[in-house]
């Protein structure tokens, strides 16, 4: 069972415990407490005459009644669901795969208000206007982490895609080749066939050389895989924000290069272009092929359940009388 939300089920596990207790103690402590109310207004003597007809079991299951159907709407608004639903539907689109360069040379403010801020910016916005399309992410520094495989879940997988930071890479460096080669291997586990791929990166490769580059992107091209380029940064570069004698450059000769030779081409991410335009171009452009997917994941919203019974047991608490008619025994207790 999930929580569709987690507001609602953080106060249910919060109160709901509550409830229970304190309607525990009032069961344990009425009939001391309808004493000790009469007492300030008569004797004790006269108490068990007024207390005629009051049934202790039945005003008990009320104040029990009236507690659970609490707790339920509780329930209710937290919004359970189980029971998984498998919906088939067909989509026309392509995959795309992000490949985003992490590297602390991404944290450069040459484009404000920083190279991977700027990229991230642009992965939401393009992934917000994608229409069938599903989506990967894959970030890199000097090692390689999938963030999500491919998906057309656009909310979840932005929400995924603004944990991406610098501060989380394992592995100092930039390895491009690595990259593309993490990229290769989730397209083939994925059996992809209509892939492109969108390089997000400033273009300096610190790891391996260009021949290593070129390895992994002739795999690619045997898979029928394009790459685009985005250069992230500027030409004239900036220094290091930890290092004042590095200066990271954007690298558009070696960028370009791996675009061209997947017959793909080069963007510029900076002020002066309009990148969303010419990406949603190319994917409009892009061959479509239809496919159908599963989604195991959709659970059944099941609120209805608790909140039924919430409402019965409201009902029977109001028709369940604590109180009976009886004949009074007119007998003072000495």
């Amino acid at each position: 069972m999930i929580w569709g939300s987690a507001y609602w089920r953080f106060l249910l596990f919060t109160l709901a415990p509550l409830i229970l207790i304190s309607a525990s103690i009032v069961m344990f402590f009425t009939t001391r407490q309808r004493k000790k109310s009469y007492l300030k207004f008569s004797s004790e003597r006269f108490f068990s005459f007024w207390n005629q007809g009051f049934i202790s079991f039945y005003w008990n299951l009320r104040t029990f009644l009236f507690a659970l159907a609490l707790v339920l709407l509780l329930v209710a608004l937290a919004s359970p669901k189980w029971g998984k639903k498998e919906t088939d539907y067909s989509l026309s689109g392509i995959d795309i795969v992000y490949l985003l360069d992490v590297s602390k040379s991404m944290d450069i403010p040459d484009i404000t208000p920083s190279r991977l801020q700027r990229s991230l910016s642009l992965i939401g916005l393009l992934s917000e206007r994608l229409s069938g399309d599903r989506i990967a992410l894959i970030t890199f520094a000097g090692d390689t982490n999938t963030v999500f495989s491919f998906t057309d879940n656009i909310k979840i997988a932005n929400s995924m895609s603004n944990l991406v930071n610098t501060d989380d890479v394992k592995v100092m460096g930039t390895n491009i080749p690595l990259a593309l080669l993490e990229a290769n291997r989730l397209i083939e586990r994925a059996a992809k066939k209509n892939v492109v791929i969108f390089l997000l990166s400033d273009g300096e490769n610190l790891e391996q050389g260009q021949s290593q580059i070129m390895e992994q992107v002739e795999a690619l091209i045997r898979r029928g895989v394009r790459i685009y380029s985005i250069g992230v940064g500027t030409p004239k570069g900036q220094f290091l924000t930890d290092n004042a004698d590095v200066t990271s450059r954007l690298n558009e000769e070696l960028l370009t290069q791996i675009a061209q030779a997947t017959g793909g081409s080069y963007i510029g991410l900076n002020k002066d272009t309009n990148a969303i335009q010419e990406l949603e171009k190319i994917i409009n452009e892009y061959d479509k092929n239809r496919y159908s997917a599963n989604n195991p994941l959709f659970y059944k919203e099941q609120y209805w359940l608790p909140l039924s019974l919430a409402l019965l047991f409201l009902i029977l608490e109001t028709f369940i009388p604590y109180v009976k008619k009886t004949k009074l025994k007119r007998y003072i207790e000495n």
